[in-house]
């Protein structure tokens, strides 16, 4: 399953304008096995976008970024990280929640698949996945670029 992780890095270092990455669960291996293709893309000033849930400082999506954000703060590049998901009131059931699992690149290729950036989605799960080019690309980033613009929070830029 670590061909998924390859992969991944290698469309980090293909990553010249924008990278584009998201996930509804991260945790901190699973984002270490990323972090040297995400930080070689900030190295390169490429404009960093992560989506993800639940991400108040002390959860775990979000202490999962905590390398991320160091490397940021120390790059050319940028990270701009959003948060998708509002509970239900008086529920922890969610009114609405990500559960996509994708990194686009330059809005010309694209990883579309299931794992979860987690150390289980990259070497334990049995996980599939595929990488597209070309107008699908493009399309898919517009979706994706609509749903932060209407419905996600920041929660972290640098």
């Amino acid at each position: 399953m670590s061909q998924i992780a390859s992969k991944l890095l290698n469309l980090c270092g293909e990553a010249e304008d924008t990278l584009l990455l998201v996930s509804p669960y991260l945790e901190a291996k699973g984002v270490a096995w990323l972090l040297p293709g995400i930080e070689g893309a900030l190295k390169r000033g490429v404009s960093v976008s992560i989506v993800s849930r639940e991400l108040e400082p002390g959860t775990p999506n979000f202490s999962a970024l905590d390398r991320l954000f160091d490397v940021a703060r120390n790059s050319d590049g940028n990270v701009t990280v959003y948060d998708y998901y509002e509970p239900k009131s008086n529920s922890s059931v969610p009114l609405y929640t990500l559960h996509s699992k994708l990194l686009l690149v330059d809005r010309t290729k694209a990883y579309l698949g299931s794992a979860n950036f987690t150390k289980y989605g990259f070497s334990e799960n049995l996980e599939v996945g595929v990488i597209l080019r070309g107008g699908s690309v493009s399309e898919l980033e517009h979706l994706v670029r609509y749903v932060i613009k209407n419905s996600a929070t920041e929660v972290f830029s640098r």
